[in-house]
């Protein structure tokens, strides 16, 4: 796996073009996104991440620290009966 390269963060109005290869593209640096980049960089992919947010961590730097891991909440398991 290779160094990580510094992030720059640049106002969508300021790029003119996209041109970029890459082996593996994830969308989002939350916990799922970071995980797959990280196991596919390990894999040895050329790995490209993009994330909307202003820095790394999504959905999930939002959560407080709570992350869904499935099984229904009480109403939900009502509703599918």
């Amino acid at each position: 796996m290779s160094a990580s390269r510094p992030v720059t963060q640049v106002p969508a109005s300021s790029v003119s073009r996209y041109d970029a290869e890459t082996d593996v593209l994830g969308f989002g640096f939350g916990c799922a996104g970071a995980a797959a980049a990280f196991e596919a960089a390990s894999a040895g992919a050329e790995v490209l991440v993009l994330e909307r947010a202003g820095g790394p961590g999504g959905s999930s730097a939002l959560s407080g620290g709570e992350l869904y891991l499935g099984g229904g909440t009480p109403a939900s398991r009502a509703r599918t009966g």
